[in-house]
């Protein structure tokens, strides 16, 4: 597969070759990719990389290149978070660094897909601060800033909180597919929108790495090769 447009996890492009018990007609496909690095021994910031047949997925003609490439793992995370523990059909979610880029999504698009969700955008909120309901879900999917939150135990446990750990490359295959159809559905409907934070192209990789260790650009940094 040719990545036109690639971060190291997600990307891109056009099938240019397939492997054995995958349809030859896949030659050609525009896809989008996502846990290209996850149990592999090289990502998407490469000219061609080599990924299971399920995680390229077909990207709809509507979407270009730089759309499918910033999907990927945050908007999975994002549906997971919202749709792992049931309906929220009548619910309200509470989107904590909605800038970021699966809190963005979580606002765009998963939220979305049922029409009657209230959704509220909030700040940096401490973890159990930010759900005042008792019997709510807390789902969460990591932090470099804070790899060792510290939680309010009691307070929790009085009010009866869940908290749900999210990771995509865990997600029960039955999720990730759901997750996947309706993130490409989303896409089709122009409701998931991208943030940017720069592009560069694949020999100024040492550039895009840098942009995204400043952490000064919100949004996707994307490689085109």
């Amino acid at each position: 597969m040719v990545d036109d447009l690639v971060i190291p996890d997600d990307g891109a492009g056009v099938v240019d070759a397939v492997g054995e018990g995958v349809p030859a007609a896949r030659v050609g496909e525009r896809v989008w990719v996502h846990s290209a690095n996850h149990d592999r021994p090289f990502g998407t910031s490469a000219e061609r990389v080599c990924v299971p047949a399920d995680r390229a997925v077909p990207l709809p003609d509507a979407a270009t290149f730089a759309d499918g490439a910033c999907l990927g793992v945050p908007a999975l995370t994002a549906h997971r978070c919202v749709h792992a523990d049931g309906s929220v059909e009548g619910a309200t979610v509470l989107v904590t660094g909605g800038a970021g880029a699966v809190g963005r999504y979580d606002l765009a698009g998963p939220c979305g897909i049922s029409p009657v969700v209230d959704v509220a955008f909030g700040a940096n909120l401490p973890l159990v601060d930010a759900v005042a309901a008792p019997n709510a879900v807390i789902a969460t999917y990591g932090s470099d800033a804070e790899p060792f939150p510290r939680m309010p135990f009691y307070s929790s446990t009085r009010r009866g909180i869940t908290i749900r750990t999210v990771l995509v490359f865990e997600m029960p295959r039955p999720a990730l597919a759901a997750a996947v159809t309706d993130v490409t559905r989303l896409l089709t409907t122009g409701r998931l929108t991208h943030s940017v934070g720069g592009t560069y192209a694949l020999d100024d990789v040492v550039r895009a790495h840098q942009a995204v260790e400043a952490g000064t650009r919100p949004g996707r940094v994307l490689l085109t090769t």
